[in-house]
């Protein structure tokens, strides 16, 4: 979801419109307008200061993209690739700098905190 409030907006809406018509030919325009809105409610969100409502719209989001998963498991991976293509994620780090292992993380947050954990790189924009 921050891509979708940040300058990646417009490239990161043509990628998950793009996958999803390849996937699902049906739908991808009800989906262009859907992002549209999503887009609208979150940068007022951000402007209102209502991290709630970003969780909402980020719940709501995962949620809308399941159809596109169920419809063939490769979605994940080329939703992936063309977020990566189109600079909105970072692409995987290279095997050698890939870590194993396993990890535990835990956070606690009240009130209005946020908390963000990563395994690895971690790269939070906010205004």
């Amino acid at each position: 979801m921050t891509a979708m409030a940040g300058d990646a907006y417009r490239a990161a809406k043509q990628a998950i419109v793009s996958v999803w018509h390849r996937f699902i030919p049906f739908g991808a325009e009800a989906l262009d307008g859907e992002l549209e809105q999503a887009h609208s409610q979150l940068v007022a969100a951000q402007a209102a200061g209502n991290p709630e409502t970003e969780r909402d719209l980020a719940a709501r989001w995962q949620q809308a993209l399941q159809p596109l998963f169920a419809a063939d498991p490769g979605a994940v991976e080329a939703l992936w690739a063309a977020l990566v293509d189109a600079g909105v994620l970072m692409p995987p780090a290279a095997p050698s700098q890939a870590q194993t292992g396993d990890r535990r993380l835990v956070a606690k947050a009240d009130g209005h905190a946020r908390v963000y954990q990563a395994g690895n790189d971690l790269h939070v924009s906010e205004r």
